[in-house]
């Protein structure tokens, strides 16, 4: 049997936003099933067209703290 796992990643902390380019730095979690533990990342992500995004991996330490929010 094979069980698919659509937990979908959440919004925890955003390390970095820009408004020009628009460009967002987040860590995210996402909690899977029972049997799994919560697992994180930290994603470039950039709006393209309606609800669509691309998302990247990130390195957060190469992002200035005074923009976290």
């Amino acid at each position: 049997m094979i069980v698919e796992d659509s937990a979908v990643w959440e919004d925890e902390l955003v390390h970095y936003e820009a408004a020009n380019p628009p460009v967002c730095i987040v860590q995210q979690y996402r909690d899977g099933l029972a049997t799994t533990s919560t697992q994180y990342r930290v994603v470039k992500i950039t709006p393209l067209w309606g609800p669509w995004q691309h998302v990247e991996p990130a390195d957060p330490a190469r992002f200035p703290e005074e923009h976290y929010r």
